[in-house]
């Protein structure tokens, strides 16, 4: 996370926005999940937002401002099936913004986070195996948040009004 955000800043001679979107799940509930699986979902996911974060802020800060967008999820307002680690991930993220946006707001650093239904993504198909459902099942759950999932182009529009205000 370092060396990329020092690279960047070495080829663009600044940095004004991180959109830290990173993210795995494996959907298990807390008696079935083993304690490496919970790491790597908090590692890769709620770690990796905090490390790119730590060493994007300093570019911003001396660049007078910048805009740091995590992705969070429907997950981040409420619980879901088999879904502890990824639950407490996006619960985790966030809170972590609430945290960065008070700590980093007096420096021109605006952080937010976008919690989008589900996206229509390689890791959304992956859960609809791990649970045991057909693609077009999983939206027809009850713990669904849409009928039907966001494409990836529809999740850019709100990411671009948190970076332009």
């Amino acid at each position: 996370c370092r060396n990329a955000a020092n690279k960047t800043a070495e080829i663009y001679g600044r940095i004004d926005i991180l959109f830290n979107n990173a993210g795995i799940t494996i959907r298990k509930n807390a008696v079935d999940l083993e304690p490496e699986e919970w790491d790597l979902v908090l590692d890769v996911s709620l770690k990796g937002q905090y490390l790119l974060s730590k060493y994007v802020i300093p570019y911003m800060k001396k660049g007078g401002g910048g805009s740091i967008i995590n992705t969070g999820s429907g997950w981040s307002l409420r619980g879901g099936e088999k879904a502890v680690s990824y639950c407490a991930m996006k619960g985790g993220t966030l809170n972590m913004t609430r945290a960065m946006c008070i700590d980093h707001g007096k420096d021109n650093i605006r952080v937010n986070t976008v919690c989008p239904g589900d996206v229509d993504t390689p890791m959304l198909r992956s859960e609809c195996e791990q649970l045991g459902r057909e693609y077009n099942e999983n939206f027809n759950c009850r713990y669904c948040f849409t009928r039907q999932a966001f494409s990836n182009k529809e999740l850019c529009d709100p990411c671009h009004e948190c970076y332009h205000g």
